[in-house]
């Protein structure tokens, strides 16, 4: 038997299944039969800290009955995991080093009568996420400079920049993102040296080397990033404060089958712009769509 394909969803879209599945069908069991639904860490983030209070409770349940309570690696330790492996530093690659686990009795609540006592606690352990996470859009601040830089200095030369294919393979073959990768690890070794202790930190030449088919979810979300700047600096949009959040969801389409979203500039950038990814980028509604056949 084929494992089934992995589904990401966004908060964007995990909320619009709920609210155009799940609610009016009344049954989530179609989804986890057909997909292996992954949770991120900034998934659970964004559903816990939402200011409505019943509808976060309400998405958190959604996500305790459709998957397995794995959560998927952070992404700052996906970066350092998958540089690792690809330079055969590490021998193993764990995707799912946490779970779940304050919401054990869950399975037992019924549909839309939850205990309150139960999500006060899942709440209290996923307490300090952003706090946690600080350093790794500290370290992203430093290596957009790495990412942008090179634009700046081609519009300074050339007066204008490539077609984005074009320009998004110079930014790999001159070592641009790669360059931006090690940067990034520097930083987190910097700025948490007790969860990234120099130790780990592989050579800047081995980094600059790495092959790049081996880290889809580092590469994705580089190239999601390096194309959001790409997209500001050509005057296709302005920067919007949602960006960063999004970038955080985008490492993800590196490793799921189907990605979903319901946020035009993420599908636009991740389905046009980025090579590196392996899911299919599908928009919510064509996704609740594809439930009902």
């Amino acid at each position: 038997m084929s494992p089934k394909p992995k589904l990401y969803l966004d908060t964007s879209a995990l909320n619009y299944l709920r609210n155009n599945y799940i609610v009016k069908e009344r049954r989530s069991d179609v989804i986890t039969q057909r997909y292996d639904v992954l949770v991120s860490l900034y998934l659970l983030a964004e559903v816990l800290s939402c200011s409505d209070k019943d509808l976060s409770q309400k998405l958190a349940f959604c996500l305790w009955k459709m998957t397995d309570h794995r959560i998927l690696i952070p992404a700052e330790e996906l970066i350092f995991a998958e540089v690792r492996n690809a330079l055969g530093l590490d021998s193993s690659l764990d995707y799912f080093p946490l779970q779940m686990r304050a919401l054990k009795d869950w399975e037992s609540v019924s549909w839309g009568a939850m205990n309150r006592h139960d999500l006060d606690n899942f709440r209290e352990y996923w307490h300090g996420i952003k706090e946690g996470h600080k350093a790794y859009m500290k370290a992203i601040a430093a290596s957009q400079e790495e990412i942008i830089a090179p634009f700046l200095r081609s519009q300074g030369t050339n007066g204008m920049m490539q077609e984005w294919p074009f320009e998004l393979a110079a930014q790999i073959t001159n070592g641009h993102i790669q360059a931006a990768i090690y940067n990034c690890m520097e930083q987190f070794c910097t700025n948490n040296p007790t969860r990234f202790p120099r130790s780990r930190l592989p050579e800047r030449e081995l980094v600059l080397g790495v092959d790049y088919r081996l880290i889809p979810c580092t590469a994705t979300s580089c190239e999601y990033n390096t194309a959001l700047a790409y997209c500001v600096l050509c005057k296709k949009f302005d920067p919007d404060k949602g960006d960063s959040e999004d970038m955080k969801h985008a490492f993800y389409a590196g490793f799921a089958d189907v990605f979903v979203t319901r946020d035009d500039r993420m599908f636009m950038i991740l389905n046009d712009m980025v090579i590196s990814k392996r899911a299919e980028i599908v928009k919510a509604e064509e996704f609740v769509a594809s439930l009902r056949d």
